[in-house]
């Protein structure tokens, strides 16, 4: 796996662990019913919670989700900031069942209010102001006020309407080309299935092909995928973490 610890961005290689974060992420792998009470972290008591249950009922099915006990104390209170342990162990492994990952990359997977918070936080740790940036033309507006405000150079790639997504022609060209006084980008931000707002969608084949450029000039592809399980197609195009071979892709 390569080691990308140069395309982070400033503010990326200034922070340091959180001593609170670390004296709270020992007290909460104690268990739920462990007779010690914490003032370190600011973990509340789980006793002073009013909830004894919460039934949730849904739509698709006559049973309700019923959460309480331990499962409630644990729901209620702080957890790791990478998200709950067992819900981003959830996650990984449908990633993996799903997506074909190879097994040489050790992914980690982190939980957020919403792709727009994940983005933003991907965007944050790579972008110093001056930074090139490839997005898709068009693209969606709320990358590029990201981009503006992290003082980023947006360059543009043009859609290929036949084939759908962004064309690899223009990609391989403005790589080319690129001055050689000026930093190459640092990163392709791509929407392969469904691209808002255009609605294209990247064959496999071109997919690849975008991710051999990135080898070559050494960038991060940033894939921003709302929509992969919105494909009605017979067989799902493959996600570029499933051509990832050393790490260079953030989902």
């Amino acid at each position: 796996m390569k080691d990308f610890t140069d395309v982070l961005s400033s503010r990326a290689l200034a922070r340091r662990p959180s001593p609170l974060r670390q004296i709270g992420g020992h007290l909460l792998s104690l268990p739920a019913d462990a007779d010690v009470l914490s003032m370190a972290g600011g973990v509340p008591s789980a006793e002073v919670f009013p909830f004894e249950e919460i039934t949730v009922k849904l739509k698709t099915s006559r049973s309700k989700l019923e959460i309480k006990g331990d499962a409630l104390k644990k729901a209620l209170n702080y957890s790791r900031s990478m998200g709950d342990p067992e819900l981003v162990n959830w996650w990984q492994t449908l990633l993996k069942m799903l997506m074909d990952i190879p097994q040489n990359i050790e992914r980690r997977c982190m939980v957020t209010t919403g792709a727009e918070q994940g983005n933003y936080m991907a965007l944050n740790g790579l972008i110093n102001p001056g930074d090139s940036v490839l997005v898709p033309k068009p693209s969606y507006p709320q990358f590029l006020g990201k981009l503006s405000a992290l003082h980023a150079d947006i360059c543009e790639v043009v859609e290929d309407l036949a084939e759908g997504g962004i064309s690899v022609v223009n990609l391989k060209d403005i790589l080319d080309s690129w001055p050689a006084k000026k930093q190459k980008p640092k990163a392709l931000i791509v929407c392969p299935t469904g691209c808002n707002p255009s609605g294209t969608s990247i064959p496999d084949h071109a997919r690849q092909k975008i991710y051999d450029l990135a080898c070559e000039h050494d960038f991060v592809i940033i894939e921003d995928d709302p929509y992969y399980f919105l494909n009605f197609a017979e067989e799902r195009e493959k996600s570029f973490l499933s051509l990832d071979t050393d790490g260079r892709v953030v989902k």
